[in-house]
């Protein structure tokens, strides 16, 4: 018996070792799977804890943490889902982080780690989406034969896939492109100069006869493309061979029945576009032809065919406006060495005029405190810093709410600060905070905002304002706004703390203000202190006080500048006029 006993184990034991049993098999799959979840799910965890934490995104080290939870997900469990998971994560983690910071590297590494989601892994959900951010890395680098080799993948491979559409909008634009390409060698035997771009110098456009018509002139014949893409209804037109002139206004409004809006841009270093953006009316027509050194450009009623030769002159307006053009800087500008480098920072003292803001004890008002810090941070700027430096207001003047933001954009602003003090029915209440642009959860956020937002508010319903603010959350905007946030918060606390007792440092929050929904650059709204309160509010009056709070302010800005490199402007980066 004890004999069969150890024949038993002994038959076993070798069995284990020669032949592995299903069994056996099995249950070490499921321990490897197990394993490898539960690592994804601790990266998982990490991700969600980056993407709802503005703060976090803020710095770059938050964001490599997260990666390297995900990086090890996929080399120590080669080939597995979770792995195939965690490499286009890692992919999107680098391209997002692109997006925010623009370093290149960034931009090679998520192609990296795309390719291996498509080149390691078997088909799966992911895998088209991969192809489709390839394609999207490629178009932002200019490789445009790689990417629209990519783009015909997706199309052709994964005709059902949720990117289809999408890859096919992009194959649309890189062929109008080729067609450019050809064009350009086409165009030098019209050009007296050869290879010299030619210069887009003005533009003319008149809205009769139930024809919008848009005359680009330029200083000889060019070639050009055009395509009509959908939602929403857009003609882009790509001149070959040309350089835009400065003077010339990026966009103007037509708001007429036909034509909405003209977008001009340099779209690369060798082509200038105009885009239509087209108003919803069923059976528009558009036509594209050339005329000598003109380009013209006509959109027709449904059912208009008459083409109307010569329009009278009082009809035609010019878009290129000479009064707009600033004059050369002739000051030293120190270590910018061209004013195209020099930042330009948009400080908006809120309130003014009518508008007197919050009112504190012994007859203090927000909209005085507002103005004189603004000077100060003003002074800083120019003095130490040699920024450039706008201010919405520079007296007691009433500005409405939804003008400042335009002002910024208006003038190619790289920050947009607005400058506020605080108020609470609780006269205790006290400390600073700043506020980037977000839905704004929290009570005294939305308290905040009412006040600020003024009247404005009222206007628009929330359910509006909901739906803005949700299709900007996620924006780059939105991102370097946080980081600006931080900043600027960091050094206004640590500063101040320094010297006076009882700061309270309230943090960096998301709220809905109107003045910071309107600008196209990172924009914050500083509340510096608290009018209501009594020790708060003589602080706020003192000339001293605003002075630490204006060097802080400044510090922050600069660190936010030079965190993104010598000036925030980046270099423009082709994509998809939608």
């Amino acid at each position: 018996m004890i004999w069969c006993a150890k024949k038993y184990v002994l038959a076993v034991f070798i069995a284990i070792l020669v032949i592995p049993g299903e069994a056996s098999f099995v249950e070490a799959g499921r321990g490897r799977s197990a394993t490898a979840e539960k690592l994804y799910q601790k990266a998982q965890k990490s991700y969600y804890s980056l993407k709802g934490s503005p703060e976090k995104r803020a710095y770059r080290n938050h964001w490599l943490r997260c990666i390297e939870k995900f990086t090890a997900v996929y080399e120590k469990f080669p080939g597995s889902q979770e792995a195939y998971k965690a490499a286009f994560t890692i992919a999107g983690l680098f391209h997002d982080l692109y997006k925010t910071a623009r370093n290149r590297g960034d931009l090679d590494q998520a192609l990296s780690y795309y390719q291996k989601v498509t080149g390691e892994f078997k088909k799966g959900r992911l895998t088209d989406d991969a192809y489709f951010h390839q394609g999207e890395i490629h178009y932002a680098k200019k490789d445009f034969d790689s990417a629209l080799n990519v783009f015909e993948k997706v199309v052709d491979q994964y005709s059902d896939g949720d990117q289809a559409k999408n890859a096919r909008k992009f194959i649309g634009e890189l062929k109008g492109l080729a067609a450019v390409k050809t064009a350009e060698k086409e165009v030098l035997a019209e050009n007296p100069r050869k290879s010299e771009a030619a210069l887009l110098k003005n533009i003319i456009y008149s809205s009769n006869f139930g024809v919008t018509r848009i005359i680009a002139h330029t200083s000889y014949p060019v070639r050009f493309s055009h395509n009509r893409l959908s939602n929403p209804d857009r003609v882009y037109v790509n001149l070959a061979n040309s350089r835009m002139d400065p003077r010339l206004t990026n966009s103007f409004d037509i708001k007429d029945k036909l034509l909405n809006r003209v977008r001009v841009s340099q779209f690369d270093s060798g082509t200038c576009r105009l885009v239509l953006d087209l108003n919803p009316v069923k059976g528009l027509k558009v036509s594209t032809r050339r005329e000598g050194p003109r380009v013209v450009i006509e959109v027709l009623e449904p059912g208009k065919r008459v083409r109307i030769k010569n329009i009278p002159a009082k009809h035609q307006k010019k878009v290129q406006v000479a009064k707009k053009v600033e004059k050369p800087v002739t000051k030293n500008l120190g270590k910018y060495t061209k004013k195209e480098d020099t930042p330009v920072i948009v400080i908006d003292p809120g309130h003014g005029g009518k508008d007197f803001g919050a009112k504190g004890k012994n007859g203090l008002l927000e909209k005085d405190v507002n103005l004189s810090l603004s000077k100060k941070v003003k002074a800083i700027l120019e003095k130490k810093y040699e920024y450039r430096v706008i201010m919405t207001r520079t007296d007691d003047t009433f500005i409405p709410l939804d003008s400042r933001g335009d002002i910024a954009n208006e003038k190619g602003a790289d920050l947009f600060i607005s400058i506020h003090a605080n108020a609470a029915k609780n006269s205790t209440a006290h400390g600073i905070e700043t506020y980037y642009l977000g839905i704004g959860n929290s009570e005294q956020a939305q308290e905040t905002a009412a006040r600020e937002n003024g009247k404005l508010v009222q206007s628009v319903k929330d359910d509006q304002v909901q739906q803005i603010l949700a299709s900007l959350i996620s924006t780059t905007k939105i991102n370097d706004s946080a980081r600006l946030a931080v900043q600027v918060q960091n050094k206004l606390y640590k500063s101040v703390k320094q010297k006076y007792r009882g700061v309270k440092n309230l943090g960096v929050k998301e709220g809905p203000f109107f003045v910071l929904h309107d600008t196209s650059m990172p924009s914050i709204l500083i509340e510096v202190g608290f009018v209501t309160n009594s020790r708060e509010g003589k602080r706020l009056k003192n000339s001293k006080y605003q002075d630490k709070l204006a060097e802080a302010i400044a510090k922050g800005i600069y660190g936010s500048l030079l965190e993104k490199g010598p000036t925030i402007k980046q270099e423009p980066i082709p994509c998809l006029l939608r």
